[in-house]
Formats: C-alpha cells, structure tokens, sequence
C-alpha cells in the first residue's frame, strides 16, 4: 500500500455501485480530460519524506514508511535506511540521494515549505515516487527520476500496545481518522492528499532542480498528460466476454450487456471448494475467469459464483475501458523535452497508468491503469514481465498467484540448517516469487560468544558467505532479502508483517520446520493477526539434524568456539562454504582457535532440576508478564510519545540522542524473564516471547480476555491471580509437575 496508502480504481468510487454507474464514470473522465489534462502515474518506489525539526529548531528532511517504527515516526536517516536493509538493497540509496539533494536545497525552498504548510508540521509529507535509471519496477526509463505528486498528511494512529512495551512501537500523530461510510470504521488508510498550491509546488520544485541535476537526477512535479484521439469507448463496449459456469456453459455477453445488471461487490467475500475466500472483486477472481476457469467448479454455492460473475465483470470492464482512455493520450511535449524520453514511452499505453483528480470521484484521487490492473501478478524479477500479461490477458492464460515466504529468528549464528530452509523456501516460492529473512535478537538476552555479542552484522556476513557460495541460489538477487528486526523474537515481526504489509494479492508462506508446523495455524486463526484475509500457507521445510541425530542449534554452534571444538563447528557449515570455516570460527572467537577444553562435568541435580522442560519457561514468562504489567509503570518511552504527539498541531519537535535514550534505556522486564529449559534457547525464546505478549491476542487467550485494549493495565490487575496464589502453583509444578499456571 506504501506511505500514502491505497489509490482507488473507478470501482474504488462511493458513488460507483452499478455497471451503469461504472460507464457513466468513464463518461465523466472523458468529459473531464476536456477541461484539466490527466497526470502521468510512475512505476517506481516511494520515498515519501517530511520536515522535522530538532529541539534547537534545527531542520531536516527525513523519510517516513507510514509504520509505527519510533525511527520512521520520528523519522529515517540515511545511515537508519542502511542499518534497516541489508546490502544490495535498492531502498538505501533511493533514500540518500533523496535526503542530500534536498537537505542541500533546504535553505532556497524555506517560503514555499512554510506556504505549504510543511516547515513546523511533520504530519505533512511530499509523496514521491523514486525511479533509478533502467527502472526500479518494470518501466525501463532510462533516467534517474524524482517526481513529487503533491502533499500527504498522515491521519494518526495508536501503536498496538505489544510494541510500545517492545519499544518497537509509537503513537503517530496527524489528522483524526475519518469514518469509512462502507465499514462504519474509522478508515484504515494511512493518509490524505490535502489541498496545497500548485504553483507554490512547482515553485518548490523549480528551486531544487538545479541540486538534483547536480546529482545526475531529473525532479519533477504533477506530470500531465495531452489529448491526442477521442477515446473510443463503444469499440469496447460492444466487445464480448465470456463466463465459464461449467465447461459447457458458457454465458457470452457483451461488455455494455454485462454492465446493464451488475452490482459492484465491493467487499463481499466468495468460499472456494478449498475453503478460502478471496473478495469477489479481486484479481484472482477476475484471472479465473480469464482462464476459463468454470465457476461452479471453483465455488461453493451458486451466491459466490453470482458475486464473481458481477466481480469479473466489474474488474474487466474497468481495464478494458482504462485502456480506451489511455489510448486517447499522450505524454505532454514539455515532460519529452526535460526527460528526453525514449520514443515508446511518448504513448500512455505504455505507461502504468494515469491518475485523475476531481471532486466528483471524491477526496482521493483515482487512477485509471487498463491493463496495469493486474500489477502484482507477475513482477520485473519473474518469468514475464506485466507488459507480457497485459498482452496475454483475456486468452486462456494460466497465472498462479505469486509467493512470498517469510523466515525469521535470531540467526547468532546462522548454520546450515537455516540455508536449508532458505533454499526450500527459495524453490518453493518459484521464480516469480520472493524470500524475506526477518533478522531479529533471537530473544531477551544478546547471544555472546567469549562475552561479546553477536551483531546482526556478523550474521549477515556469515549468510553472505552461505549464499555465495551455495550453487543453488542467485545472490545478490530481489528474490532474497534480509530485514532486520533487532530487539523482538521471530514471532512478532511475521505477525505484523502479515497485518500490516504482506501484498493482499499474493500467498504469503509463513516458514517453519516439520516440528513446528501447527504453530502457525494455530497463531493466525486468530483474525486479529490476519484481519485482511491474507491468503497463508505452512509447507514446513525438513528438519536438519547434526552428526548425532540432534536438531541444529545455533547454542551448539557458540559452544564450540567457546570450547575451541573446531570440527564440531565444521559439521554446522553448509558443505558449499566449508573453506571458510576456519575464517568464520575464528572471526566469531575472536581471531584464535583455542584446544578443545575437557569435557565438563555433569551438573548438580539441583541445577538439572531448574532446566524444566519448554512448558515452564512459556508458563513463567507470561506470569511474569503478568506481574510486571499490572506494576510497572510507564517508562520514559512516554516522553518520545509525547514528543511525536505534538507533531498534531504543527509542534514536533525530536532529538536522536533524547529519542534513542528513552527507547533503548529503559529497563526491560521482559528481559528479565526466567529462561529455564534446557535445548536450544532460540526455540525457547521464540515461545516465551508469543506467551508474554509478542503476538497480540495471545495472551488473551490464557485468561480468556482480550488485554490489548486501552484499559489494559486494569484489566490484568483483575483478571490476575492473586500473587501468593501464583507463588503456590509455580512451586507445586517445580515439585510435582502439576499447577494451574
């Protein structure tokens, strides 16, 4: 969705319910191309950023990613883009060209920001599309391209309270979120274009031309378009569409026939036979039918396959008309001569889309994209690129949904094991397809080698080394990427990625081992942690086990350069890379190869019997959890919320090392949680961390109440046992094994 959340399509429009109502909107588009001309919509990246001000009343641009990241609310530095992704990464240095040039440029363009309302309100922001020369999508554009469509506001947000104990999360400040007239819900955009001056804009622009050229990139504004035919709607209007309802019967109407009776579905849901439900009006309905897919074969009941029917209709008569009105225009003669554009990209048609803004359509603007509405499907990295499907849409064209695994932990360090899964993973996904790595802390305590903990640097060094060197997988490549989570468990950050960020139109396959498979069903039935219906998956990748039938652990893997046991170290490098072994074990031990030691003694029965099974570590996090949130107060993270509170009425003010004090020098009680089983931390860390808190509802779930509300604190101080009575059971399953925890 990006930073400045969902464009809409026509079916997008309040007012748009019928197919009547979706023609006389195409009416009106024509009527308005007249008057005001359409704005070229870019293929690119966003690189949305905002104006903040420190405590001295010093200035600076930073990013903003529209998250409840207290660095992105606060807002993103170059070097916090570089510690965010990982090498290679395309968003890093999109982002400093961006900050220098304008950063740079900042003493010259102070009027217009204070006239666009921008110089004391970091709620405000400049929508901006980045594209590198040869294109950060699809588009081959050939120049390093800067457009500004205008400015955002943010409308504020409460982060959940699971990241603000975390320190990973802030309330954001900005507009009061508007009730959606669909849902009856405050709207979960992330924010508004506001009205602004366009001539102030462009004035702003103009200003900082001349830096950008400097850095060998073109700024541009609204980029408009010209008319260059009438736009021939009856043509498609009389085109045919047929509608498998089985193999033999096919329903073939005219698209005109077809629009006299449907009803927009907008947000109605359909059940496959396989018992998902993907919305009626979406694009894997609408490829279904393009394949010829019989719908009664596909659907459960004859009310789903009626939704589709009016979903398919819908999203067919919007590309086919979409691609009338972008065969009507032309890339204005203004934007051919700064750019110098290449001959084929003079014709709209060859652009994503256009975008339109009128009050008719509403607060947002609509973009219309023809055959770009089916963007997603299949991406610059896969086996074709859009401008192929687009060639291909409306024969029986077979396209399956593109896939996105998600793997996460601590990886300190990672083994050859975790290269196993990334390459199960990697085939999994398929050439179109894509792996993200979620780099966390592997759990409360930093994992230390020798005293010195492991960095997140040191593991993608490591990983680095595993992925060169290791034939089956391209790298550096898009289909691998690394993010880096630090400060949480491997749980929370598929979660949220799953809420907040996975791409609505494509399986996300949440990674897990044999012996973990049913964890994550059993997370993600829960709606809260799947509240847009993303269609999940679990195909565990095999277990690897060591030399002794043994899971794999990264505890193994520091023990034995603490012991200096090298070849036990050895047997958890993947073969490829084994002639790094050595630089690997001696970089993690600090440049020495030490003698194994002798072989420790075997621990006192009273230490044994502190190392209880996984079952009590998850028990006594969250009753600590417990204990703690009911008497702890609020931590100085508050002031940093404060802070970014202001930004609401034009007053925020931060300070890195302020902000960094209070989010990361608050103490931890989490971290303080009693870690007793015996095995491999990481996986005892993993389920500590879902018990006390890091996957939202799930300790709910323990007491049967719902804590993650605003009441939270008073809600656990009555639902919590007694503290005697919670002494009394922790000490009844130490002795027995039995207690109500």
């Amino acid at each position: 969705m990006g930073t400045p959340g969902h464009m809409n399509h026509p079916f997008d429009v309040g007012w748009v319910n019928t197919g009547e109502d979706l023609r006389d909107f195409f009416l009106d588009v024509a009527d308005l191309l007249q008057a005001k001309p359409a704005s070229i919509k870019w293929d690119g990246i966003n690189v949305s950023f905002k104006l903040v001000t420190d405590r001295e009343g010093r200035k600076a641009f930073r990013m903003d990613r529209g998250t409840s990241d207290p660095k992105s609310v606060i807002g993103m530095t170059s070097q916090d883009a570089y510690e965010k992704w990982p090498p290679g990464h395309g968003m890093p240095p999109a982002i400093e060209k961006l900050l220098t040039i304008f950063n740079e440029a900042l003493p010259k363009i102070e009027p217009e920001l204070k006239a666009l309302g921008m110089w004391d309100d970091s709620t405000k922001f400049f929508n901006t599309e980045y594209m590198g020369e040869g294109g950060s999508n699809v588009i081959q554009y050939g120049k390093n391209i800067l457009a500004i469509h205008g400015v955002n506001q943010f409308y504020e947000k409460k982060a959940q309270p699971h990241r603000i104990r975390k320190r990973i999360g802030m309330d954001r400040p900005g507009l009061e979120r508007p009730i959606d007239p669909e849902s009856m819900k405050p709207t979960k955009a992330v924010s508004t274009e506001i009205d602004y001056d366009e001539n102030t804009l462009n004035s702003l622009i103009e200003n900082v031309k001349p830096i950008a050229e400097k850095y060998d990139f073109n700024l541009v504004g609204d980029t408009p378009t010209e008319n260059a035919a009438p736009i021939d709607y009856e043509t498609v209007l009389d085109t045919e569409f047929p509608i498998y309802l089985t193999r033999d019967d096919v329903q073939t109407h005219s698209i005109r026939e077809w629009l006299q009776d449907a009803k927009n579905p907008r947000g109605q849901t359909v059940t496959t036979k396989e018992g998902r439900t993907p919305g009626a009006l979406s694009k894997e309905i609408y490829i279904a039918v393009l394949n010829k897919t019989p719908l009664i074969d596909l659907l459960v009941s004859q009310e789903d396959v009626e939704w589709a029917i009016n979903g398919a209709i819908f999203y067919h008569a919007t590309k086919e008309l979409g691609n009338a009105v972008k065969r009507s225009l032309k890339v204005s003669e203004e934007i051919n001569s700064i750019l110098g554009w290449d001959p084929k990209l003079d014709d709209v048609v060859n652009h994503e889309g256009v975008i339109l803004r009128d009050p008719k359509f509403g607060e947002k603007p609509v973009k219309i994209t023809g055959e770009f509405i089916l963007e997603g499907l299949i991406s610059a990295h896969g086996t074709a690129g859009r401008q192929e499907l687009a060639q291909q849409a409306g024969t029986d064209i077979q396209i399956e949904k593109p896939k996105l695994a998600l793997l996460a932990g601590g990886f300190k360090p990672p083994h050859k094991g975790h290269l196993e899964m990334v390459k199960f993973y990697n085939q999994q996904v398929g050439p179109s397809g894509k792996v993200i790595i979620l780099m966390g802390s592997g759990g409360g305590e930093p994992r230390t080698i020798n005293g010195r903990a492991i960095t997140a640097q040191d593991s993608m060094d490591i990983w680095d080394i595993y992925l060169r060197n290791e034939p089956s997988i391209q790298w550096p490549s898009g289909r691998i990427e690394f993010q880096n989570v630090e400060g949480v468990g491997p749980i929370a950050p598929i979660v949220d990625y799953v809420r907040d960020q996975a791409p609505e139109d494509q399986i996300i396959l949440l990674g897990a081992g044999e012996k973990d498979e049913e964890r994550w069903p059993k997370i993600m039935v829960n709606p809260r942690n799947n509240p847009r219906n993303i269609e999940l998956e679990t195909t565990p990748a095999p277990n690897i086990a060591d030399d002794n039938g043994n899971p794999l652990s990264a505890r193994i893997m520091r023990q034995a350069v603490e012991n200096g046991d090298i070849e036990t170290f050895k047997s958890y490098i993947p073969e490829s890379s084994l002639d790094f072994a050595e630089k690997i074990f001696t970089t993690l031990g600090g440049g020495t190869i030490e003698k194994p030691q002798e072989e420790p003694q075997e621990e006192p029965q009273e230490q044994l019997q502190e190392d209880r099974p996984l079952p009590l570590g998850i028990f006594l996090g969250l009753v600590e959890e417990c204990i703690n949130e009911a008497n702890t107060e609020r931590s100085s993270f508050d002031a940093v919320q404060h802070q970014a509170n202001l930004g609401s009425i034009g007053h925020a003010k931060w300070n890195d090392q302020a902000a960094e004090d209070a989010i990361y020098d608050n103490d931890d009680h989490e971290g303080r949680m009693k870690h007793v089983a015996e095995g491999d931390e990481e996986e005892l860390e993993e389920a500590s961390s879902m018990a006390a808190g890091d996957v939202a509802g799930h300790v709910a779930g323990a007491w049967g109440k719902d804590f993650t509300n605003e009441n939270e604190k008073e809600a656990r101080k009555s639902h919590t046992l007694e503290e005697e009575e919670l002494v009394e059971n922790i000490v009844n399953y130490l002795n027995n094994g039995v207690g109500v925890l």
